[in-house]
């Protein structure tokens, strides 16, 4: 008997066309993970299906299907905000593609979800970028931990020894902090131990803490993507 999962909630990640009427749509949903599904019908002008599709809504779908590729029957918006800034959606596609490239298929992942869902809703509201920034690591860091990477801001790597504010220390992704003796200054791969702990503390008010958040977690991301390209970066490198 074919599961029919009715009004569970989810966000798109990607669509493309399906044939000459259709979308093939990638969701992320709350109690199911990942999951991909034909929208029969969505790319006619009068679709309702169509109109659900819009960037940071949050959906409650229904569909049916056994194999990987499911069948939408029904989608509707529980929530969608009312403007996004240019730079915001950008955001939004940025999340997109790194849920699109870490999680496995019908993997469920719910506090990665609400995370998400909380971008939704307060993401838009944001008008300074330092802001949308401080959004954007706190929701990688939850991805990393989810998947199993989580990085320990707190203690040296492999030890019990808590980081101090005035050491500088080496970031691997593999393991964590080492601290470099010697070392005076920051680079893009050691970095200064009070900007660490603020980071840990999820104190984001100083420049110098936000540039070492970012630092950090795209470090770690691009380790465990093994070479793997997100595409959407090159749009904040133009900024």
């Amino acid at each position: 008997m074919i599961k029919k999962v009715v009004l569970q909630p989810a966000i798109v990640l990607h669509k493309r066309p399906y044939k000459e009427t259709s979308f093939l749509v990638d969701f992320f949903t709350r109690d199911y993970g990942k999951i991909s599904a034909i929208a029969q019908g969505a790319r006619r002008p009068k679709s309702l299906l169509r109109e659900t599709f819009t960037p940071f809504a949050i959906l409650l779908i229904t569909y049916s299907g056994r194999n990987d590729l499911k069948k939408l029957f029904e989608s509707e918006v529980d929530y969608r905000p009312q403007e996004v800034s240019n730079f915001t959606y950008s955001c939004l596609i940025y999340v997109n593609e790194l849920i699109m490239s870490f999680l496995q298929k019908e993997d469920p992942h719910l506090n990665l979800f609400e995370s998400y869902v909380f971008l939704c809703r307060h993401m838009a509201k944001l008008n300074k970028q330092s802001e949308i920034e401080i959004l954007l690591r706190r929701f990688e860091l939850t991805l990393l931990q989810e998947i199993g990477y989580g990085i320990d801001l707190k203690h040296e790597a492999n030890s019990e020894n808590r980081l101090k504010s005035d050491l500088f220390y080496k970031f691997d992704p593999s393991v964590g902090f080492f601290h470099e003796k010697g070392l005076g200054h920051e680079t893009n791969t050691y970095f200064q131990g009070k900007n660490i702990i603020k980071f840990s503390e999820g104190c984001f008010d100083e420049l110098e803490v936000r540039k070492t958040a970012k630092l950090i977690t795209r470090h770690a991301l691009d380790y465990h993507l093994n070479g793997k390209e997100i595409k959407s970066r090159n749009y904040f490198n133009r900024q």
